[in-house]
């Protein structure tokens, strides 16, 4: 190993022991600095032990990769949600997987008698989610590379790799640096062909594609009346013709009412300031 390589893996570790042991989120706004300034992350990968629930191969350049490497810690409230909801044989949709921490977290929780459904379609996402299911060996993780919309066919996604978040591919990303076609379909014709008896929650974080993602569920939704936690981001629905309110308006048209999760034991637990997930539950559940 070369020396220049041996200070970089050096500098990484050791500033990821200071910032844990003594300054934590305050330092971490160092790290990001850091970050921006210098192309010290890139193609670097560490594998970490992610609270003592399972491996995560982690790409360091990514934001959102790159705070769970240095703080342990990434939609902390959300996981705990999903985790307070989620029973041993229950069956979750995870729309928008990127590298599979929500497939991952709920992986133990429903066992080998559940399962998961998760729809990765950008390539290096969809890698970084199978090396990550196959680190762990999990077996109850059904992978697809599908996008989900109102429709079946072909859709095209874009990246901008200047964001450094594979988290921001989206249909709506105006600044097409990478482009990607892929295959699309609806939840409910996924599930004609695919079915299940059950579906207890769905995920969805699409970059601006779930208010049609939700159209292509609609007798999904009526169906098995699952929790639903779904971003909602006004900054990118701007790039979108939709909005909010259609999302809020669909969601009453077929019984759903938005609200806050209570986790009992949990208190100290809080939503990421920068989190923009809203949760909705069904006013008639079975």
């Amino acid at each position: 190993m070369k020396i220049k390589q041996l200070n970089k893996y050096n500098f990484i570790n050791v500033s990821k022991t200071i910032n844990k042991l003594l300054f934590y989120k305050r330092g971490y706004s160092f790290i990001v600095w850091i970050k921006n300034k210098f192309p010290l992350f890139e193609q670097e990968e560490r594998i970490v032990n992610f609270k003592n629930r399972f491996f995560l191969n982690l790409n360091l350049n990514d934001w959102i990769q790159n705070q769970i490497f240095f703080l342990d810690s990434y939609e902390d409230f959300e996981l705990n949600v999903l985790e307070f909801f989620l029973k041993p044989g229950d069956n979750f949709i995870d729309i928008g997987s990127n590298f599979g921490l929500y497939s991952l977290w709920s992986s133990a929780i429903i066992g080998n008698e559940g399962k998961i459904f998760s729809f990765e379609p950008f390539y290096e996402n969809y890698l970084a989610l199978e090396k990550n299911i196959n680190l762990n060996h999990f077996n109850n993780i059904i992978v697809e590379k599908i996008a989900i919309t109102d429709y079946e066919g072909e859709l095209c996604l874009s990246y901008n790799n200047k964001e450094n978040n594979l988290g921001m591919v989206s249909f709506y990303e105006t600044n097409r640096e990478i482009q990607e076609r892929v295959i699309c379909n609806s939840l409910d014709n996924y599930l004609v062909k695919n079915p299940i008896n059950s579906i207890k929650y769905i995920k969805i974080d699409i970059e601006g594609g779930e208010y049609l993602a939700l159209l292509g569920m609609k007798e999904t939704l009526k169906k098995f009346k699952p929790i639903v936690q779904l971003e909602i981001d006004n900054e990118i629905l701007l790039k979108t013709p939709y909005n909010r309110e259609n999302i809020f308006d669909f969601m009453t048209e077929i019984n759903y009412e938005v609200f806050i999760p209570n986790l009992i034991n949990q208190s100290k637990v809080k939503p990421n300031s920068y989190s923009k997930n809203c949760f909705f539950k069904c006013k008639f559940e079975n």
